[in-house]
């Protein structure tokens, strides 16, 4: 099979998200959470650097605005990735689209210990789900996220409180 996918650019649907934190985003496949952190990404990068660990090329590809102050890593691994720019980019947020699997979990707890602020998004259609998915439980004991943003079908979207 073969499966393909077009990056849909919608500008203003991160209006409103909470701007001095850190967050993830929630949802089911094709829910739009690439498209509301990328959104996101740009509204932040006007008061932070935001670096992102684009490891396909999903999140900005050929021709997309990243914004002000956005600096991004593609064709590396998530884990990888996220020590490179700790390193040598000198974010104050770190972005990443897709969390699926434990190692991309604990490079975010490592990068959070290093005070940045971080922005990423799984599969999970609410806090409750989240929690129940092993490879997320990290992200939910660590506290890592305080409050998550979950996204229905219509790309209408909530903010949920993720609670230890």
């Amino acid at each position: 099979s073969l499966c393909i996918r077009v990056a849909r650019d919608v500008s203003g649907i991160a209006e409103g998200l909470p701007m001095e934190e850190s967050l993830l985003i929630l949802g089911q496949p094709g829910s739009g959470k690439t498209t509301l952190l990328r959104d996101h990404i740009r509204r932040i990068s006007r008061r932070a650097v935001v670096s992102v660990v684009d490891e396909r090329r999903e999140l900005f590809p050929d021709g997309f605005f990243r914004g002000e102050n956005v600096d991004v890593l593609s064709g590396v691994d998530k884990p990888r990735g996220i020590d490179m720019v700790l390193r040598s980019m000198g974010p104050s947020v770190i972005a990443m689209d897709e969390i699926t699997c434990p190692e991309d979990c604990e490079a975010l707890v490592r990068a959070a210990w290093c005070g940045v602020a971080l922005l990423a998004t799984a599969h999970a259609s609410s806090v409750r789900d989240l929690s129940e998915r092993p490879v997320y439980r990290p992200l939910v004991e660590t506290g890592l996220f305080s409050r998550a943003v979950v996204l229905d079908r219509q790309w209408k979207w909530k903010i949920e409180e993720v609670a230890r």
